[in-house]
């Protein structure tokens, strides 16, 4: 599981955990109501972008299947 980090901390070190993260770590940033967000390295982002890409079109059709 990627490490939690309070936006706070993500603000103070922003540069820090920008390192990480072009390093390959995943993060989760809690905001302060709790919300998490997803800081993950590009190539990560762009591979699940594609894998959601591959799944609309192969099941975003009405061909009669």
């Amino acid at each position: 599981m990627p490490e939690i980090i309070k936006i706070k901390d993500m603000e103070a070190n922003f540069d820090h955990y920008m390192d990480r993260c072009e390093d390959g770590e995943t993060f989760f940033i809690e905001h302060e109501d709790g919300r998490l967000v997803a800081m993950v390295p590009a190539k990560e982002f762009e591979d699940a972008k594609e894998a959601i890409d591959d799944f609309h079109y192969q099941n975003n059709h009405d061909d009669g299947c």
